[in-house]
């Protein structure tokens, strides 16, 4: 079955999913998210590499080990450092912190992928056509600014026979890529605005172009997207998917109420991964 989502179901399926990922940290909560994060990871061709599991890795042990230092909250006291309590509960908060965290990055990468430049100018549509000319310029500018300090890199090490040693060496490097790179940003700033102008942006009403239409198939899914939102919230009022951490670690996973907001929440994640054939279609178009 092929199901092409139009753009704004998109928008409402990442904005409901980061939602509740931000609002309730509960340990089920960030499994789904998770797991799903990674079948979209999977989905898009994108490589798990070394590179982002220690990376995920340090942010998680950081956050975790320096959140009981910052706070002395909680009832179990695990030991005294400089005679400031380390409790668990602290302990326990700053994972879970650290958790939200790194599915929130997970889901903005996924984001970013799926959301392309003409999907915003759709969810943006004529009243907010100046926002949405904004937002493709800012992620357009990202992968430019990128590509860009990369030639500049591989242009300041040719110049001085290869990589640099040494952290004085290093410095001097960065700083010099830093100021080409400033100067070519308000270059590139100063043709956008131009060509922007040649091309009498401003000038008169623009007309508003869009190709896609909301099927059926993209309205049933919405529909049944906005369902399952409702159904967590629903549970979430009713006393389930509760964690509560401070002044003692108690985690809800029991009930009715818990597998309805957990059932709800994971059909919301995975639903839409049924139109995975119509987003690789176009990734293959557009490289």
């Amino acid at each position: 079955m092929r199901v092409y989502l139009h753009s704004r179901t998109w928008f409402i399926y990442f904005v409901m999913v980061i939602v509740i990922l931000m609002t309730f940290w509960h340990p089920v909560v960030l499994l789904i998210s998770l797991e799903s994060g990674l079948i979209w990871w999977k989905i898009l061709k994108r490589r798990l590499t070394m590179g982002h599991i220690l990376g995920a890795a340090a942010l998680l042990g950081f956050l975790t080990v320096i959140n009981p230092i910052i706070s002395a909250n909680g009832a179990t006291i695990l030991f005294y450092l400089n005679g400031r309590a380390y409790t668990a509960e602290a302990l326990v908060y700053g994972f879970l912190f650290a958790s939200v965290m790194v599915c929130a990055l997970l889901w903005s990468v996924i984001l970013s992928e799926v959301m392309t430049t003409d999907r915003w100018l759709c969810v943006c549509g004529r009243r907010f056509s100046r926002t949405g000319l904004v937002l493709t310029m800012v992620f357009r500018f990202f992968p430019l600014f990128s590509k860009q300090w990369r030639k500049i890199r591989e242009g300041q090490e040719a110049l001085a026979g290869g990589a640099p040693v040494g952290w004085k060496e290093t410095f001097l490097l960065t700083k010099r890529e830093l100021l080409c790179m400033l100067t070519w940003s308000l270059e590139h700033g100063f043709v956008t605005a131009d060509a922007m102008l040649a091309r009498g942006y401003g000038s008169a009403r623009r007309t508003y172009f869009n190709r896609e239409k909301y099927g059926a198939g993209s309205a049933l899914i919405a529909l049944v997207l906005i369902g399952a939102f409702a159904a967590v919230i629903t549970a979430a009022v009713l006393g389930g998917m509760e964690s509560q951490i401070y002044p003692y670690v108690q985690i809800h996973m029991d009930g009715t109420v818990d597998i309805l907001g957990f059932t709800a929440y994971f059909m919301l994640c995975h639903l839409p991964m049924i139109s995975y054939k119509v987003l690789r279609e176009e990734r293959r178009m557009r490289s």
